[in-house]
């Protein structure tokens, strides 16, 4: 009858849907797997870490650019005056007016050595991290301890530090001693104060370790004044340049330190030794 074909056309068609619900698959339910986790956390890290390094690069070449783009002195050299006193080429009064930790000036001519010099008198490592207006900086400053050295510039052996590998600013220069034809044609050094210009006589330029010098040898004492002056003449490193000869007993050598490059650079220093061979008064 109708109504029996209808139903059984009713229970084929509900048994049909049935088997067709049967096999549909089910949605799966999204899950974030450890290692999509890990994968994010990773990105997140590497993210925030590329922003805060480009920042600390952009903060860095700003402090760069503001050292390379400050208007250098040029300083007379004492070879270019006759009388026996000259007029200071730098202005210290206006220098210690903004720091007074600044007392001195060292130049290199033909170089990108030519900056105040700066004493804290409390921390020694002050101006690796702070510029000659004290202010934070990557590039630093030069300077000298004053727990080993004076300002006068009369210790048997004075130490001035800076920073090597922040563009061409601090002693990054240094490195150009590495040539014999460099270490020629660049044979003086400047040392301005209130009262003097010492002229220094480059004697030698050699890859040291890690030691520090204050610490290795008893300047006071000649006998370990004369074991520096072979270290700094006669050094076992390869590569080192030297023109010996030119200390006495009584002289007096400044020692530029910097840090090595490349691979080298957590493991040793950059030396490059002056004796003194003029000291110019000023007024």
């Amino acid at each position: 009858s109708t109504s029996q074909f209808s139903e059984n056309t009713d229970s084929e068609a509900n048994a049909s849907t049935r088997d067709a619900s049967f096999n549909m698959p089910e949605k799966k339910k999204s899950k974030m797997t450890p290692t999509v986790i890990v994968l994010i956390v990773i990105l997140v890290v590497c993210l925030v870490g590329g922003v805060a390094g480009g920042l600390y690069l952009a903060n860095t070449y700003s402090q760069i650019r503001d050292v390379e783009n400050a208007k250098a002195i040029e300083p007379t050299l004492p070879e270019n005056v006759s009388d026996s006193t000259m007029k200071s080429p730098i202005d210290f009064k206006a220098l210690q007016s903004q720091n007074p930790d600044i007392y001195a000036w060292i130049y290199i001519p033909g170089t990108d050595v030519n900056y105040p010099v700066c004493q804290n008198p409390e921390d020694g490592t002050f101006y690796l991290t702070h510029d000659a207006n004290k202010k934070e900086s990557q590039p630093g400053a030069i300077f000298t301890e004053a727990a080993f050295n004076n300002k006068d510039f009369q210790d048997p052996v004075t130490i001035l530090y800076g920073h090597n590998g922040f563009g061409n600013t601090m002693f990054t220069s240094l490195h150009d001693y590495e040539s014999g034809e460099y270490f020629d044609a660049h044979d003086k050094f400047y040392i301005y104060t209130p009262d003097h210009v010492y002229t220094y006589k480059v004697i030698s330029a050699f890859m040291s370790d890690g030691n520090h010098l204050m610490g290795m040898f008893n300047f006071q004492n000649p006998a370990g004044f004369a074991q520096f002056v072979n270290y700094i003449e006669s050094p076992n490193v390869v590569g080192a340049i030297t023109r010996p000869g030119n200390v006495q007993a009584d002289s007096k050598i400044v020692v530029l330190s910097t840090c090595n490059s490349g691979g080298l650079e957590s493991i040793g220093r950059y030396l490059v030794s002056g004796v003194m061979v003029n000291a110019q008064s000023v007024e």
